[in-house]
């Protein structure tokens, strides 16, 4: 077999330009919140906030959120969150996925497309599949000893938050952002 070495070469640097575009693309967005105090009854008789929620205890001011996807990954990143009184919360998002390698028939046509050919692939192929969860779980903290958790559901979930989403989040210390939003720029 000779090897081509201009078709390798070419293809060396195509694969080295897309991932370097790919490294650079990132999505990021902003959101907010409306912070709402602790509850004046005790934990154990408040029920667990559900999203979209009627949230007990008195509004303390808006919460401004920023995101920022990993590379050209969606799926994770970075987030901060602003709250009054000058309380700046920086953590980490994730969307949780199931990847699942599968068998796939070649020769009935699966994994054939426009771009390339499936003449020499005869019998059965193995690929993967990603199934989304539909949401995405922040954990972040001041620096100190508060700690926030959110969890916001995706407008679109192969599209992570640049397509948008609503949530809740509650901070360690009993308060809870209410109708929380995050939505891409």
């Amino acid at each position: 077999m000779k090897l081509n070495v201009a078709r390798v070469f070419s293809f060396a640097v195509l694969g080295t330009v897309t991932a370097a575009f790919g490294l650079a693309c990132s999505a990021s967005g902003a959101g907010s919140g409306e912070l709402i105090g602790p509850a004046t009854t005790t934990a154990a008789t408040v029920p667990p906030v559900a999203i979209g929620s009627t949230q007990t205890g008195p509004s303390q001011g808006r919460v401004v959120f920023y995101w920022k996807s990993d590379g050209a990954s969606w799926e994770h990143g970075t987030i901060r969150a602003e709250l009054p009184g000058g309380r700046i919360f920086n953590g980490q998002y994730l969307e949780p996925a199931t990847v699942n390698q599968t068998t796939v028939d070649t020769w009935m046509g699966w994994g054939c497309d426009w771009y390339s050919s499936c003449f020499g692939a005869y019998g059965p192929g193995y690929g993967t599949v990603t199934q989304y969860s539909g949401y995405i779980l922040a954990r972040l903290d001041d620096g100190g000893q508060t700690r926030m958790n959110c969890r916001f559901v995706l407008a679109e979930p192969t599209s992570g938050p640049k397509k948008g989403g609503q949530g809740v989040c509650e901070l360690s210390t009993g308060e809870r952002i209410a109708g929380a939003e995050l939505h891409g720029e």
